[in-house]
């Protein structure tokens, strides 16, 4: 088979198991041990999440604002609406309510919530205090994030992320369903018994596809069962572009481009596939979401699940 063909197979298949195993299912499933996974109630009890909003970083803001620049210059060329500090607020506290109740749901009130910081040597006693994480990743995989978080902090892109090692989710955008979907990659992570090798595979392949595909069925189960149609609509582009992002990733590994392709092809064929997923994932909102509504099924029942899209 002539690679084309090899890429284009490969492609397909990653697809489709990809996607048939990212699906929504009829019941939810709570809590992250194994014990608790046949729960289909919200777990109670236990203390709120903590929670530190905002802090006073001057430099990353400068960094901030020349990064937004050009976003918000075309904004303004083509007159789009602007939003106000005032909505930025409800948004975010909007993003910061929905987080919090998921986790509490599936029992993760101590994870901890930071909503646009930056706390390096916080972060540091976070990790080392991480009794989950065993020493050998803290002082490899962990340094290396440790390094990427103090260079290239999430807060100068506002993008949200949860990370094993320091148990933390970040907040750095005011959309409720990039914050959901980590609180899902949270609930993954959760569940494993050797979370630091499970992090470090992170890096390997197929392992992240499984991973973000497991997070997608979970958090979109979710936003189902809970009638939260809204938040949905926003989930499902969301979650299928990082899976379109994790399916072109996979590809590469296994058949990689040719040599004399320019350095950047990569980069630009896995945001092609982030943007193919995200626009299915809009296709398969407008599908799913109106009707979900009328359907009359009953929560959790106890019939075996079917996948939804």
């Amino acid at each position: 088979m002539n690679r084309p063909l090899q890429y284009s197979a490969l492609l397909v298949a990653l697809t489709a198991v990809a996607f048939f195993s990212g699906c929504a299912q009829e019941r939810y499933f709570y809590g992250t041990a194994s014990e608790q996974f046949v729960s289909q109630t919200p777990l109670a009890g236990g203390a709120s999440n903590p929670v530190v909003i905002d802090g006073h970083y001057p430099r990353l803001d400068r960094i901030e604002n020349f990064i937004r620049g050009p976003h918000q210059a075309v904004r303004r060329a083509f007159r789009l609406p602007v939003t106000s500090p005032e909505q930025i607020e409800q948004q975010r506290d909007r993003t910061i309510a929905l987080s919090q109740e998921y986790l509490a749901a599936n029992g993760l009130n101590d994870v901890y919530i930071d909503v646009r910081r930056y706390e390096p040597r916080e972060h540091w006693n976070r990790m080392m205090q991480n009794d989950r994480i065993a020493p050998f990743w803290k002082y490899t995989i962990g340094v290396l994030y440790m390094a990427r978080y103090t260079l290239l902090p999430s807060r100068i892109m506002r993008s949200d992320e949860y990370s094993p090692f320091t148990n933390t989710l970040s907040i750095n955008s005011t959309r409720p369903a990039n914050a959901l979907f980590e609180s899902a990659l949270a609930k993954q992570y959760r569940r494993q018994r050797y979370l630091g090798t499970y992090a470090a595979l992170q890096y390997a392949p197929i392992v992240p596809m499984i991973h973000t595909s497991q997070a997608a069925s979970d958090v979109l189960t979710y936003a189902h069962v809970h009638e939260k149609w809204g938040i949905a609509h926003e989930l499902y582009p969301t979650t299928y572009a990082s899976l379109g992002s994790s399916i072109v990733s996979e590809a590469l590994f296994f058949a990689p481009l040719p040599e004399g392709v320019p350095f950047y092809t990569a980069p630009l064929i896995k945001i092609a596939g982030m943007g193919t997923g995200q626009i299915a994932g809009e296709w398969a909102a407008e599908q799913q979401i109106e009707a979900e509504p009328q359907m009359d099924r009953p929560r959790n029942q106890a019939a075996r699940p079917s996948r939804r899209w």
